[in-house]
């Protein structure tokens, strides 16, 4: 779930997610410990809250408050409609 929101992440921005980064440890330890996550467009045109708050909620720190699969399904009706209006 977590790869599914940085993948809808990279599809949004259309960049590498993390690519400022250019050491493992660096890396590892802004992920992994300091919950960085990459940016999302701020205008709701090229990113619409529905999707924003997926993204989000897939790449929560503790896996267990992330959706299941079948949430993200279920809210993916939302996204769609959100997105075709814009």
């Amino acid at each position: 779930v977590y790869s599914f929101g940085i993948a809808l992440s990279v599809f949004l921005t259309r960049e590498p997610p993390f690519a400022h980064h250019t050491d493992l440890t660096t890396f590892l330890e802004a992920v992994c410990y300091d919950n960085e996550r990459p940016a999302l467009p701020e205008d709701p045109l090229e990113c619409p809250d529905s999707v924003r708050r997926l993204c989000e909620d897939c790449w929560q720190a503790l896996p267990e408050n992330r959706p299941t699969f079948e949430d993200i399904l279920d809210r993916f009706n939302v996204v769609l409609i959100d997105s075709a209006i814009f």
